[in-house]
């Protein structure tokens, strides 16, 4: 499976769990790619030889969401697709936010 299919089975996942894009354009401080950037430092860590315990608990400081939504996994692959997903989310709520921009700034 490719990289970009990770990644879009991801984004289904978190429509799933009701990210829906209109969640996500609320996050406006770069939250989502904040959260994205939580699962590479983990695995950053864990190649560092941390456990996913210590990783977890280092990373867990600056998660930018609910502490219970930050979920690492000692596996290398599952943390890079959770970071893929909300990277994807990320792009698509920047381009949505470049639209609004370009329709508020176009004259009827």
């Amino acid at each position: 499976m490719s990289g970009i299919k990770i990644f879009e089975e991801e984004q289904k996942r978190h429509v799933e769990h009701g990210w829906t894009p209109e969640h996500d354009d609320l996050h406006v401080h770069g939250e989502i790619a904040e959260g994205a950037n939580c699962y590479v430092m983990v695995n950053i860590l864990l190649q560092k030889k941390h456990t996913i315990e210590e990783a977890k608990e280092i990373v867990s400081h600056i998660w930018p969401f609910e502490p219970e939504g930050f979920k690492p996994s000692g596996n290398y692959l599952t943390n890079i697709r959770k970071a893929g997903g909300m990277l994807a989310a990320e792009y698509d709520r920047l381009e949505r936010e470049d639209a609004r921009i370009v329709r508020a700034r176009t004259p009827d």
